[in-house]
C-alpha cells in the first residue's frame, strides 16, 4: 500500500512536504526533541488542510463542552457559565454545553476560542495527525486556535508535549524563549505553575517570529512561548506529538509484573522475622528479578515493543458495503 493510499493529503502527503522546506531526515537530525524551527510555507499548503468555513462548520456541531472548548479573553479564562448552559446535548447526557448566542457575544469582544481533539471531524487535520503518529510512534491530537488581532489568549508558558502549530488563516507573531523545562510530562508537578514562575524560568527573548498560511512552528517539549494574533483574524492548528519515554517502560513494567509472584507478596515487616535485614534480602530478590527481565537482549526488546505499540492507531474510513 502507498503513502497515497494511506494519506490521501494531495500536496502534504508524507512528512517531507509536511516540513518542507527541509526534510524529514534533516529535521530529525537537527531539531526533533531539540530546538524550535520556523518552517515557512505556502498558502495553498494551508487550504489542502482547512479553512476558515471548515472552523464555523465546527463550531457550529453538536459535540463541543466546557470541557472540550476553551474561551479566552485578553489572557483569562472565561467561565464555563458565560459561554454554556445546563442542557441535556444530542446524547441524551446533561451537562454544560456552549450556547451559540453566548460564545458569538465574546467572539464579538474579541475573544479566542480553542477546540480541543478535532483531527476526527476533519479529513485533512486526521491525515496529518496519522502521518505525525507513524512518522514518530507517537499519539498525536489536534487542537484548534482562532484568535483576533492584538487580543491575547495566553500568557507565555510551555508545552508537555512536541507542537507542531500549522498556521491556516491569517498570520500570528510567536515570541520564543531562551528558556526550556526539562521534559514536562502530564502530572501535578507540571500544572497549575504561576505564572509568575513561568515568566522567571522563559528567560530571555530567542527571537520573534511571524507564521502566514502555511507555515509550520515546531517548539519541542518544555519550551517556553506565547503568541499574538495579527492583521484580523488568525486561525491555526497545534498538532500534539506525545512520544515514548522511560515512564512508559515503567508502566509496562508493572503490568507484566502482576503475573510475577514475588512482586505480588507483601513486603516483610519491620518488626517481623528477620526485621530489616529480611526487608533488605527480598528486596535485592526483586531487583534482581527486574535485572533478568529487563537488562540485556531481553529488555531491549521489551522497549522496542513499548515504543512500536504506543504510536495512535491510524483512522481508515469505512467502507460500507453496496449490493451490486
Amino acid at each position: 500500500m502507498s503513502d497515497q493510499d494511506v494519506f490521501p493529503m494531495g500536496a502534504l502527503n508524507g512528512l517531507d512536504a509536511f516540513l518542507a522546506p527541509t526534510t524529514a531526515e534533516a529535521f530529525l537530525r537537527e531539531s526533533f526533541g531539540q530546538s524550535w524551527r520556523h518552517l515557512p510555507g505556502a498558502p495553498d499548503k494551508a487550504a489542502a488542510v482547512f479553512s476558515m468555513d471548515e472552523f464555523s462548520r465546527l463550531l457550529g456541531m453538536d459535540v463541543w463542552s466546557a470541557r472540550t472548548m476553551t474561551i479566552m479573553l485578553d489572557g483569562r479564562r472565561a467561565p464555563p457559565n458565560a459561554y454554556c448552559a445546563q442542557t441535556v446535548n444530542r446524547t441524551k447526557a446533561g451537562g454544560l454545553y456552549p450556547r451559540r448566542d453566548r460564545v458569538m457575544a465574546l467572539m464579538r469582544e474579541g475573544a479566542s476560542v480553542v477546540l480541543d481533539e478535532v483531527a476526527s471531524l476533519a479529513p485533512g487535520l486526521q491525515a496529518i495527525a496519522d502521518m505525525l503518529a507513524g512518522a514518530f510512534n507517537a499519539k498525536v491530537s489536534a487542537n484548534l486556535y482562532y484568535s483576533q488581532k492584538e487580543r491575547r489568549a495566553f500568557a507565555s508558558h510551555y508545552d508537555r508535549h512536541e507542537v507542531f502549530a500549522l498556521q491556516i488563516v491569517g498570520k500570528k507573531r510567536w515570541r520564543v524563549y531562551k528558556g526550556q523545562e526539562d521534559a514536562p510530562i502530564e502530572h501535578p508537578r507540571f500544572l497549575n505553575v504561576p505564572q509568575a514562575e513561568y515568566d522567571k524560568k522563559k528567560g530571555q527573548l530567542d527571537r520573534e517570529v511571524t507564521t502566514g498560511p502555511g507555515d509550520v512552528l515546531y517548539l519541542p517539549r518544555g519550551q517556553f512561548h506565547d503568541a499574538l494574533a495579527m492583521d484580523g483574524d488568525s486561525l491555526h492548528i497545534t498538532f500534539s506529538v506525545l512520544t515514548p519515554m522511560g515512564l512508559n517502560l515503567v508502566q509496562d513494567m508493572v503490568l507484566r509484573l502482576i503475573d510475577d509472584p514475588a512482586f505480588r507478596a507483601d513486603l516483610p515487616r519491620l518488626d517481623g522475622p528477620g526485621g530489616e535485614a529480611a526487608l533488605e534480602r527480598h528486596v535485592d530478590r526483586l531487583a534482581a528479578r527486574l535485572a533478568e527481565m529487563y537488562s540485556g537482549e531481553n529488555g531491549r526488546k521489551i522497549a522496542k515493543q513499548v515504543i512500536e505499540g504506543f504510536r495512535s492507531p491510524p483512522t481508515p474510513p469505512y467502507s460500507v458495503p453496496t449490493k451490486s
